[in-house]
This record gives structure tokens, C-alpha cells and sequence, in this order.
């Protein structure tokens, strides 16, 4: 529930009123914010009187499959994101061209495991330096492959190298695509190539005030809806 001081501002009159006369009803009006937004999604799916005696696409649990689907995606692409098209200007760590041994590779002539454990450590001490310690890499399915397999160390000659220490979850997003109507809406994932490193509730605010409802509506014969 939002507080009053929050997002919500309420103003009272008191007025006299006559006998018979009606008393003005108080306002309750949306403060203006900058970072909260209230908004309502929803969709509708009308089962005609057609398809309930020709067809079985009415059968109620495979639209409650499909809503339930949709929801998901629409969760996913709210809380990815801010993350996946956040404004980073003040990025200051490059990729760490390594050889197996550590020794410093170039651009086209490098260990790739190495490399992305070497570029991956520099990226977590520089989240720890800018005291937002990082404990959770957002990536692309095809590179949580290879984050899985360094995330314990790499094997080198010399032995295998420290972990990376502070992560405790990898979140795959590769978002999703979806044709209704001959009209496909898709959510933007994770591009290949490129990870995030978050630290969870420092900064992340997240309000849902309903959760996902599903409800009949009445009939309306006029127009051949059945449900």
C-alpha cells in the first residue's frame, strides 16, 4: 500500500450545506513523481456462441495457461528492463585479453575462458570499490554456459584459480516474442556478448499492489459473445 506521503495527496473542504443540499466529496489526486507510475494491464479473450458448439478452443484452461504465460513475460520484461536499457556513462571496465597462464593476450589471439574469468573478477572489484557490491550476473543463455564453468575457478598450468566470490545467483534472460492477431510484441533480452551485475535491493523498488486475476464476464447475445 502507498503511503499518503508517498504518491497520494488528499485535499478536504468543509462547506455548509442546506437541508436536501449534497456536501462536495474530497479529492484524492496523484502527486507528481518522477519515479513511481501507476499502471493497469489486462487483456480479453471473448468466446463467441459459435465456438462453444463447433470448437473446443473455449475451453477455459488452456486461456488460463495462455494468461498465465503472458503474465509471466510481462513480469519478466518489467523487472529486466530498467536493468537492460539503463544509462551506464560512467563504464570503466574493458575487456582483460588473458592467456591460459595469465599472461596478456590481444584482441584475436587470447584464452577465451580465461579472459571473461579475468574481465568478469575486474567488473566485480570494481562493484565493490564503488561500494554497490554486485551478487547477481545477468546474462544470455549462451553465455551462462561459460560463467557456470569460471564461476568455481579456471584450470591453468599452474593449478586451478581462486572462485569468484560474492555471486549467489545467475538470472538467464534471453526475453521472449509473441504473435496475437497477426501482431508479434517482443521483449528484449540479454545480448549476447554482454553481462549485468546487480546488487538486489539497493535501489531496486518494486510495487505490485494485485496480482494476476483471471474473471468471467456476462454475456452479451447482441453480439454473439457466450462468455
Amino acid at each position: 500500500m502507498l503511503g499518503p506521503d508517498e504518491f497520494f495527496q488528499g485535499e478536504v473542504v468543509f462547506a455548509e450545506a442546506l437541508e436536501g443540499e449534497e456536501l462536495p466529496h474530497a479529492s484524492v489526486a496523484k502527486k507528481t513523481s518522477d519515479v513511481l507510475v501507476i499502471g493497469r494491464t489486462g487483456a480479453v479473450a471473448e468466446i463467441t456462441k459459435d465456438a462453444l458448439i463447433f470448437g473446443e478452443t473455449w475451453r477455459l484452461g488452456g486461456w488460463a495457461e495462455a494468461m498465465g504465460r503472458a503474465d509471466r513475460r510481462l513480469q519478466n520484461h518489467i523487472r529486466f528492463y530498467p536493468i537492460l536499457n539503463g544509462s551506464y556513462t560512467k563504464q570503466t571496465t574493458g575487456t582483460v585479453y588473458k592467456n591460459v597462464d595469465r599472461s596478456n593476450g590481444i584482441e584475436g589471439d587470447y584464452d577465451y575462458t580465461r579472459t571473461v574469468y579475468e574481465t568478469l573478477k575486474k567488473a566485480l572489484i570494481a562493484t565493490a570499490v564503488a561500494k554497490r557490491p554486485a551478487t547477481v550476473i545477468v546474462c544470455s543463455l549462451a553465455d551462462s554456459f561459460v560463467i557456470r564453468e569460471i564461476m568455481s575457478g579456471v584450470r591453468t598450468p599452474a593449478g586451478l584459480t581462486s572462485p569468484l566470490p560474492g555471486v549467489k545467483a545467475i538470472e538467464v534472460y534471453d526475453g521472449s516474442s509473441v504473435t496475437v492477431n497477426n501482431e508479434t510484441t517482443t521483449y528484449e533480452g540479454v545480448t549476447a556478448g554482454t553481462i549485468y551485475l546487480v546488487k538486489p535491493f539497493g535501489g531496486f523498488k518494486e510495487r505490485e499492489k494485485q496480482k494476476l486475476m483471471l474473471s468471467m464476464g456476462e454475456p452479451d447475445l447482441s453480439c454473439d459473445i457466450a462468455q
